[in-house]
């Protein structure tokens, strides 16, 4: 079975993020009917919530903090059911998104067998063929909207970001992000992927956002550096930030900078382990090289970069080219381990310099 016959079969509809948000307000509204979640729409799942859905799913042994080269693992159990395991610990943001995660890739399953059984193919080794490799994305896709839709529905974002679409300083409106991510213990990407859905990033779509992390060329799999992995907003408006491209030649220096720090830092010593967490800002000074702030509660003050974009025109046939513009840029460094972090870049595109 193709993944977007089971979307169909599972809720009726056959894109797999308009599925997954369906069949996840399915799950909030059945938490509620059977009394197995007293809080209301508009209020956080907790981690024990979480557990009760993957119970419900059929995940019988839960384990958190497990030592694994990726995030979490399912793992289809003879007897039946399922092992979840997840690489960071339990109650943290990047748990529960990771469960919530898992928990929707056990609807790719037959429950009913011993062990489950598979419903779609899913290969992400680079020799899978094309069609196994295009449904493994569209489960993957399926599976990330689902625990977006589950932790932080759609119209919980609606009305928490409805005043952040009106901040025109992107210091500000990064703030403002975060405090939303953390009363919904989500992480700072997962609440630009809803605001970005909710609103759009600024009103006339002079706001972009490039989210960059330390990653091969994700088609050949080579070449290791910061690379922008994700761009809003989507669909793009006037502006487009191309992803699996390196910071450095799209102009976001301070992105390479802060992770170059942040993995070579001064004064290390080669023979201990770092637990490297936390946030890092960019302080810039004139003339000056720029300085790393560590667990700063504000994000820092923007810096005019040089930046390699592509650029349209308004109008019935637009033509998209790459343009070269000085715009101030945001900063953030958020780092969860010595191996996971992610810099997050907001492009503010209202007064552009060519």
């Amino acid at each position: 079975m193709y993944p977007t016959e089971l979307f169909v079969r599972l809720c009726g509809l056959d894109e797999p993020k308009a599925a997954a948000k369906a069949l996840a307000s399915q799950w909030r509204a059945r938490l509620r009917q059977e009394s197995l979640w007293p809080g209301t729409e508009f209020q956080p799942l907790t981690s024990d919530t979480l557990k009760a859905i993957g119970t419900l799913r059929s995940i019988v042994d839960f384990k958190f903090g497990a030592p694994l080269a990726c995030e979490g693992l399912i793992t289809p159990l003879p007897a039946g059911g399922f092992s979840v395991s997840v690489a960071r610990s339990d109650g943290s943001s990047r748990a529960r998104y990771t469960l919530a995660h898992e928990i929707a890739h056990t609807f790719f399953y037959d429950l009913g067998s011993k062990p489950p059984r598979r419903l779609t193919p899913y290969d992400r080794s680079r020799t899978a063929t094309q069609e196994i490799r295009s449904a493994t994305q569209l489960e993957e896709r399926f599976c990330d909207a689902f625990a977006a839709e589950l932790l932080f529905p759609s119209e919980a974002a609606r009305l928490e970001f409805q005043d952040c679409i009106r901040i025109g300083d992107t210091s500000e409106l990064l703030a403002s992000i975060e405090r939303v991510s953390q009363r919904w213990s989500v992480s700072v990407e997962v609440a630009l992927g809803r605001l970005n859905e909710a609103h759009g990033l600024g009103v006339t779509r002079d706001t972009v956002v490039g989210i960059m992390r330390w990653r091969p060329n994700s088609k050949t799999g080579r070449d290791p550096g910061v690379r922008v992995t994700q761009s809003f907003p989507r669909p793009c408006g006037n502006w487009f930030l191309p992803t699996n491209t390196r910071a450095n030649s799209v102009g976001l220096s301070g992105a390479s900078l802060l992770f170059n720090w942040w993995q070579r830092f001064m004064n290390r010593d080669p023979n201990r382990t770092y637990r490297r967490s936390g946030v890092f800002n960019l302080k810039y000074g004139p003339g000056k090289t720029p300085t790393v702030l560590e667990n700063e509660v504000m994000p820092g003050e923007p810096c005019l970069e040089k930046l390699l974009l592509w650029s349209t025109s308004i109008g019935t046939a637009p033509k998209w080219r790459r343009v070269s513009v000085e715009a101030p840029v945001t900063y953030r460094l958020y780092a969860v381990s010595p191996t996971e972090a992610y810099s997050v870049a907001l492009i503010n595109l209202s007064h552009p310099c060519r």
